[in-house]
């Protein structure tokens, strides 16, 4: 998950470091982020529990777009959050 800031989400790349893969989904602290359109351009599509839509757009480089259909992501579930919180962080052991 990203932390979605002005300085993660620029509006401009001054270098990509690979040719990059079609994005489907990105997943933000805010909310979840979709290509739409025939420029797949970054759309708001879900916000998460305690965010909106202009938080998400005061966190971002650009004009984000919002969907017409903007959702609310639903919270995990007790088995969800029992599979995440037994990930182990990276360096813990």
């Amino acid at each position: 998950m990203l932390r979605q800031s002005p300085r993660t989400f620029v509006e401009r790349l001054d270098f990509r470091t690979s040719a990059g893969a079609r994005v489907s989904v990105v997943v933000t602290d805010l909310g979840i982020l979709e290509p739409r359109g025939d420029e797949r351009e970054l759309t708001l599509t879900h916000v998460h529990p305690g965010s909106d839509a202009e938080q998400a757009r005061a966190a971002t480089g650009w004009a984000l777009r919002v969907a017409e259909d903007l959702r609310e992501t639903r919270p995990p579930s007790a088995r969800e959050l029992g599979a995440l919180r037994s990930l182990k962080t990276k360096g813990q052991s």
